[in-house]
């Protein structure tokens, strides 16, 4: 036979160092217990005690590298969503700044592909008004007017406010 049985005397041994080494890893242990679980081993009973410390050591750090592992892509995730905010941000500055200069269409474009940023659908639907106002397509200019909150009160409440008034 290759592999002797389990005594009882080891088995004991084994739960002992099993308890241990929990009360270790939750921290729940004095140093002096320790040294007193030590002398108590016999000699087979330290060897088995330093392989499982060993074990226990690699399991600690195994687990240390997968939580590393974990906080690194977390970081990594925020890093992406705090730059896709950022990216936003931008241009939806830069869209204001277009609205601010009369360039409809740009602004609706670059509103486009940020529709669930601040208000940006409030003025997605006036630089469409604005747009549909060119094109005298005075219709489609109210029903677009008609998407904006009648308590609107961003950047361009004033102009808005005017296109109530002029528009029927």
């Amino acid at each position: 036979m290759l592999v002797k049985p389990v005594t009882p005397g080891l088995k004991k041994l084994l739960t002992r160092f099993a308890n241990v080494a929990y009360a270790l890893s939750l921290g729940n242990i004095l140093q002096t217990e320790v040294e007193q679980v030590l002398l108590n081993l016999t000699k087979a009973g330290r060897q088995i005690l330093k392989t499982m410390s060993l074990l226990l050591l690699i399991i600690v750090m195994l687990a240390a590298l997968g939580l590393a592992h974990n906080v690194y892509k977390q970081v990594a995730a925020f890093k992406q969503v705090s730059t896709s905010i950022e990216q936003q941000r931008q241009k939806y500055f830069q869209a204001v700044d277009l609205l601010a200069h009369a360039k409809w269409s740009e602004a609706n474009q670059i509103l486009a592909e940020i529709k669930d940023y601040s208000d940006a659908k409030v003025l997605t639907a006036y630089a469409k008004t604005r747009i549909f106002l060119q094109q005298q397509n005075f219709s489609a200019a109210l029903q677009e007017l008609k998407q904006i909150p009648q308590n609107y009160q961003g950047q361009f409440q004033a102009q808005i406010a005017r296109l109530r008034r002029i528009l029927p």
